[in-house]
């Protein structure tokens, strides 16, 4: 996605477009509204790390609340990315994702989506090893405790993998490179805007996501198609609320 010359990712060239794919007035206010999500988030979610854990854990009604609240979120702003780009063209939604209709392409995408996760888990590793983030006790807090928020957690990460993966690495990274007249500096500018809108965990944390942004804009870049940072995004999410689950279940004591 970093030009508006061709319909999709799988045609993206080597140099961006000079068009922007959405007025600028649009992406403004997109990252207002993401900026100012992210500061509430993180001032509501500092009572996870100020109390033990114990005083923190919300309650199961709370937990799923908050994942109704952020799955209408994230189509609501999907949808407002969706409706700026449809000002400047009529490529569909099919296009702009870079989904191809070769019978290979999809299990190549999934071993991309593979490697890609593999590289992302290496790099939070050492960062998380470097910058010692309080963010897992939020994420611990927060992911499923029953069955119920769990089977509520599935759909919230599917729509997390496709609607921010479209957001950041397709609406974001292609709107950058055009303005910037580099690729490069939409895929950093992207991984920033990333790392600064998961604010509720926090400054390390979003060291680390950026580090995870980045990486899923080189691969989104590389492959030309989002379909295999989308499989990454949503697995990645789904694995640390499957092992939050799991941890709170079995009440195990982690150091965080």
């Amino acid at each position: 996605m970093a030009e508006i010359a061709h319909p999709s990712l799988a045609g993206e060239s080597t140099s961006p477009s000079k068009q922007e794919m959405a007025p600028l007035w649009h992406t403004t206010l997109l990252v207002v509204i993401l900026v100012g999500l992210s500061f509430a988030s993180y001032y509501s979610s500092r009572h996870y790390v100020s109390q033990s854990p114990e005083a923190a854990t919300p309650s199961s009604a709370a937990r799923i609340v908050t994942y109704a609240f952020t799955l209408v979120q994230e189509w609501l702003l999907f949808l407002f990315v969706l409706w700026g780009e449809r000002m400047r063209s009529s490529t569909t939604v099919r296009d702009r994702v870079g989904i191809r209709v070769e019978k290979d392409a999809l299990i190549r995408d999934v071993g991309i989506a593979a490697l890609v996760w593999g590289l992302v888990a290496v790099i939070n590793g050492i960062l998380g090893f470097l910058l010692h983030p309080t963010g897992a006790r939020v994420v611990l807090q927060l992911a499923p405790h029953t069955l119920p928020e769990l089977a509520l957690w599935i759909p919230l990460c599917a729509s997390a993998g496709f609607c921010e993966e479209y957001i950041f690495r397709g609406y974001f990274q292609r709107q950058f490179s055009s303005i910037t007249g580099s690729i490069w500096a939409g895929v950093v500018i992207q991984a920033l805007l990333f790392g600064s809108a998961h604010g509720y965990q926090g400054g390390k944390q979003m060291v680390v996501i950026f580090g995870m942004g980045l990486t899923f804009g080189i691969a989104t870049k590389l492959r030309r198609s989002l379909r295999p940072v989308m499989i990454a995004h949503g697995w990645t999410d789904f694995l640390a609320g499957t092992v939050g689950y799991i941890v709170n279940a079995m009440h195990i004591k982690l150091p965080v």
